[in-house]
């Protein structure tokens, strides 16, 4: 391919510079933990459409990161859940800071736009997105934060463990059969890293 086709092809897949997106995304309700940080270290993104079952396990790995709650954003996007949803992270809202609710006024049919709406409001140095039904290590956001402070990188990948019935399989085995390795251009990783990339295990 020349460079002339690379971009053309740039052109047509490049959506950096196109906000038509943000005029498409539904209104929403905030609701807010009575303490919040103007300047959090991590923003994390929950969308979430009826997973009542699984949000205490999500909700406590992130209450009890060792990086702190005050150095969080929580932010739950509600695509306009049927179940009991929102009324257990309220729970969690009055007895914790950083904790952030929006509910959509309308839903969108998947994932892409709560986490849009978790993007626009996000207000923290380093971003992840977690899925309503997964969870973090307790150390986790400390080291994947801190491993970026000190790498200086724009991005990083980090494990992914899949939890059925209480066995454990690793989901991102390129990471470690490639090493812990910093300062990379995207173009230089193996093709196993693209086998599963899921967004919980990217910072």
């Amino acid at each position: 391919m020349d460079s002339k086709e690379l971009q053309e092809e740039f052109t047509y897949y490049n959506y950096l510079d196109n906000e038509k997106w943000k005029l498409n995304l539904p209104s929403y309700e905030k609701t807010s933990s009575e303490v919040v940080s103007d300047l959090p270290k991590v923003s994390v993104i929950i969308a979430n459409y009826n997973n009542a079952p699984y949000l205490e396990k999500m909700l406590d790995s992130l209450v009890n990161q060792t990086i702190g709650l005050e150095k969080l954003q929580l932010l739950f996007i509600d695509d306009k859940s049927t179940d009991t949803s929102v009324e257990i992270v309220h729970q969690y809202l009055k007895k914790y800071e950083s904790i952030e609710i929006y509910q959509l006024t309308k839903n969108t049919g998947g994932a892409h736009g709560p986490r849009n709406v978790g993007i626009l409001n996000a207000r923290g140095e380093f971003l992840v997105f977690l899925d309503a039904d997964d969870w973090y290590d307790e150390n986790a956001l400390q080291y994947m934060s801190g491993t970026l402070e000190k790498s200086g990188d724009d991005m990083g990948f980090f494990g992914v463990v899949q939890s059925v019935n209480g066995k454990l399989s690793l989901k991102s085995k390129a990471y470690y059969f490639d090493g812990n390795k910093i300062g990379r251009a995207i173009q230089e990783l193996p093709s196993a890293f693209y086998e599963w990339l899921g967004p919980q295990g990217i910072m």
